[in-house]
């Protein structure tokens, strides 16, 4: 009878262990799958991210000058095209394009030229028939072949929404053709943060530039995450706010694979000034929030580069500096060529501003950045 006992409790024993280690490993399997959900859900980081920038053909110099100061650079588009209202193609090739073609091609940077268009009804006029069109395209694929470009760079901000068709035309049959080549299709797009935002700035560009149907062609999409201030803006404002800038990297990456994704960073100032009475006490109550800034046909602010900010705190010292959202906001005051007094207030991005809109990029597993633009920057990429 004893035995019988002893068997019964080594069976029960032997029940329970097997029905405790069975929920061991069911536990650990929701676990494990639980880690790796987690594990998708978090965008991998990208340590590689491309770095390149535009140079503007009447800055060529300088941005030459930017290559060479560091040793990071993967890619530069030149700005060397715009357009004809016959189809082809306005060269602006600066004194130095040869050097610079030299450099970038010694140090393994892609050039990928510009093409800039910022006229729709320029545009209606290359496109407005197929054959005029087509030559367009035929005009882009002669430049890429006799310079043997890394590919080409569209930069067209302002179409009209009756030529969409016929702007991704474009994209397919360059995608198409650069491919066989084994050159590249960048495309520069406006910035957008939603489906349903109301854009008061080029509203129909905007519309054209489905960023869905655009990464079906190109190798990688360009996002201009900046102005969000205009420089035709009545009182200052941010230029790419931190909390702004994320909001359309999210949204992009929702639009375009991360893969082919690459935002574009701004590293010029704008400078608003007074020039009435009211003007000067608006600049003296300003308060950096960045929720609206009235456009304005008149031109309020004036363009700098780094170096001349600079020169801007090293001439006037005694000014106001406020970190606002990964931006610096300067206010001073500045003697008038006509005499008098005038308050400033200036906006730029710094060394940490770079730093940390790179760090997004890892962070988010994207391409890269592309910055506009180079030259006449001294530092300001010192913190990559």
């Amino acid at each position: 009878m004893f035995i019988v006992f002893a068997i019964i409790g080594l069976l029960l024993f032997l029940s329970q262990n097997y029905n405790s280690n069975a929920n061991n490993e069911s536990l650990l399997v929701e676990n494990s799958q639980s880690e790796d959900k987690n594990t998708r859900d978090e965008p991998k980081r990208n340590e590689r991210i491309s770095i390149g920038g535009w140079i503007p053909q009447w800055a060529s110099k300088s941005g030459l000058e930017t290559l060479r100061r560091h040793d990071f650079w993967t890619g530069v588009s030149p700005v060397w095209y715009e357009l004809n209202d016959d189809a082809t193609l306005a060269p602006m090739l600066p004194e130095n394009y040869k050097e610079l073609l030299a450099y970038a091609n010694s140090q393994n940077i892609e050039v990928i030229p510009s093409i800039a268009n910022f006229d729709h009804v320029l545009f209606s006029k290359v496109v407005e028939n197929e054959q005029k069109l087509q030559t367009h395209i035929e005009m882009i694929i002669k430049e890429v072949d006799y310079y043997d470009f890394a590919g080409i760079d569209l930069d067209y901000e302002a179409i009209a929404l009756k030529d969409k068709e016929s702007y991704f035309k474009i994209l397919e049959s360059l995608s198409r053709q650069l491919k066989a080549k084994n050159k590249k299709l960048s495309v520069t797009v406006l910035s957008k943060w939603g489906d349903d935002v109301k854009y008061g700035y080029y509203p129909e560009t905007r519309e054209v530039q489905d960023w869905t149907r655009i990464a079906q062609y190109a190798d990688e999409v360009r996002v201009m995450a900046y102005d969000f201030t205009s420089q035709t803006a009545t009182y200052p404002g941010p230029i790419a706010p931190m909390d702004w800038f994320i909001e359309v990297l999210d949204y992009a990456l929702t639009k375009v694979p991360k893969e082919k994704l690459v935002m574009a960073v701004h590293t010029y100032a704008y400078e608003w000034y007074a020039t009435s009475s009211a003007d000067s006490e608006s600049l003296l109550a300003f308060e950096p929030n960045g929720l609206a800034n009235t456009y304005s046909g008149n031109r309020n602010s004036r363009a700098y580069t780094y170096e001349t900010i600079s020169v801007i705190h090293q001439k006037y010292p005694d000014g106001n500096l406020v970190d606002f959202q990964s931006e610096m906001i300067y206010r001073y005051q500045a003697p008038k060529s006509s005499g008098g007094i005038e308050n400033r207030v200036v906006v730029y991005i710094d060394q940490e501003g770079i730093s940390e809109r790179a760090e997004l990029a890892k962070n988010h597993g994207i391409k890269g950045i592309y910055f506009w633009r180079l030259g006449n920057d001294s530092d300001l990429y010192s913190h990559l």
